[in-house]
């Protein structure tokens, strides 16, 4: 069994790695495929329809090292392969525990652990901490080039493998000319949260939206309930606009992968971010992607040139990197664009991004 340990696993991170990296890769493999974490009220026919099992565990002390270690003292199950997702504390520590627990009960797993591609991932004291702690992982994969690139010349290369975040489509989407799509910008984000600024989102739409009057908005995920009164607050300031900016909340893929197909541009805002399944979402889909300078989004213009960027929380700037999006009509009509969606799609498909990781596994067990 591949075992994906998830404590604070929920709805939104459903159609994400947390779910298709270890489902890929145990397939691969020929294990099952489950996911530990706590019951937060998580539709479980997703993971049944993807092949994966969700084991719950009690939430009996509320900290997910004690309630992991308990997990796996009292339950029969006994994975090869245990994955731990982003560099914290609480990963660290629960690899710690379970060394312990293979010396002391005779068992033998790998320790996987999926490093983020956030900006702030490995510096300053973080990189010490993290050659320190990388003793019990097994293997460590990377998202980002650039992260990967400066631990190959560290003690831990041997650990490591790149492994970008994989995209859902299975096959080339259908990308309509400009002549057919519509006049839309798509947003997927957890509006409230200060990594993804979607402040900023709400202080620029006026301007845009009223100056560009047959364009709507559309935003998908999750609204934080600290942030639903700022946006009655936004709507009855802007009661224009209502009928222009639409929040769909945490909407089924099939809606969202509708309104990618139809829409023209894919907005970004966030003052961070790793290696994002929704930028992958937007180059497949035919979208330009207009976002914030965050990491791994040069690792994906590089390869294919795809939109526009500007500085983090720089207001004046994302305007001008908007309406070069909008006004760029010739983008939609390129054959060069359309004709290397099918390399995109190939070069980000699952089964192709967790290869090395399912050859370097295979390897370990010899």
């Amino acid at each position: 069994m591949w075992l994906t340990i998830f404590p604070d696993l929920e709805n939104i991170h459903l159609p994400k790695d947390v779910v298709y990296f270890g489902n890929t890769s145990s397939k691969l493999l020929g294990m099952q495929h489950a996911i530990l974490a706590y019951d937060n009220d998580i539709d479980a026919s997703e993971f049944l329809n993807a092949g994966t099992k969700i084991l719950f565990m009690k939430r009996i002390f509320g900290r997910a090292l004690l309630d992991v270690a308990i997990w796996f003292i009292v339950s029969n199950y006994r994975p090869k392969v245990v994955h731990l997702f982003h560099f914290c504390r609480s990963s660290c520590l629960i690899a710690f525990y379970l060394k312990l627990f293979c010396l002391l009960n005779s068992s033998c797993f790998q320790i996987i652990l999926k490093l983020d591609a956030g900006t702030s991932t490995l510096r300053g004291y973080k990189m010490s901490l993290f050659f320190l702690c990388s003793i019990f992982f097994d293997i460590i994969t990377i998202e980002s080039k650039k992260i990967y690139e400066s631990v190959l010349k560290s003690k831990v290369s041997k650990k490591v493998v790149l492994v970008p975040n994989g995209i859902l489509v299975g096959e080339v989407p259908q990308i309509l000319d400009n002549t057919v799509k519509e006049n839309s910008i798509v947003v997927m984000s957890r509006y409230g949260t200060y990594q993804k600024n979607t402040e900023q989102l709400f202080r620029v739409a006026p301007v845009i939206l009223n100056k560009y009057p047959n364009w709507t908005i559309h935003c998908f995920g999750r609204v934080e309930t600290n942030f639903k009164d700022q946006i009655q607050k936004f709507l009855l300031k802007n009661n224009n606009l209502k009928s222009r900016i639409i929040f769909y909340g945490f909407a089924p893929r099939e809606t969202f992968e509708e309104k990618l197909i139809s829409s023209k541009i894919y907005l970004n805002t966030s003052r961070w971010e790793g290696f994002s399944a929704a930028f992958l979402d937007a180059r497949a889909f035919g979208l330009k992607i207009v976002s914030s300078e965050v990491n791994a989004l040069d690792e994906l213009f590089e390869d294919f040139q795809c939109g526009y960027s500007f500085p983090v929380d720089c207001d004046d700037k994302l305007l001008v990197a908007l309406e070069a999006a909008l006004n760029d009509d010739q983008y939609f009509t390129s054959k060069e664009y359309k004709d290397n969606a099918e390399q995109f799609v190939s070069q980000y498909s699952w089964d192709q991004v967790v290869a090395p990781l399912v050859n370097k596994i295979s390897l370990n067990y010899g």
